[in-house]
């Protein structure tokens, strides 16, 4: 059964503010979703962050956009999304 809700968040070089990001939709009260996390190109350790969110929920997907820029990454969320709704994170 797909998720009720893809929550979509884009990231560039966010090592500091990942886990405070992902921590946010993490502990909601709500659990039907999936987190797709897209990776914009990060030259810092956040893509290496990401993928341990990855690892360790079932419900988090990480993905690699190599065109630059949020609009790009946000149209890979929305190709990879299978929630009924969509909601944003940046």
């Amino acid at each position: 059964m797909p998720p009720e809700v893809s929550v979509i968040l884009p990231f560039y070089n966010a090592d500091e503010t990942l886990a405070d990001a992902v921590g946010s939709i993490l502990n909601q009260t709500f659990t039907n979703f999936e987190l797709l996390l897209v990776d914009n190109n990060s030259a810092d350790g956040s893509s290496i962050r990401a993928n341990a969110f990855a690892r360790a929920d079932k419900r988090i997907r990480l993905f690699h956009e190599k065109q630059s820029g949020v609009d790009y990454a946000m149209n890979r969320g929305l190709k990879e999304a299978r929630g009924k709704f969509i909601a944003r994170m940046d």
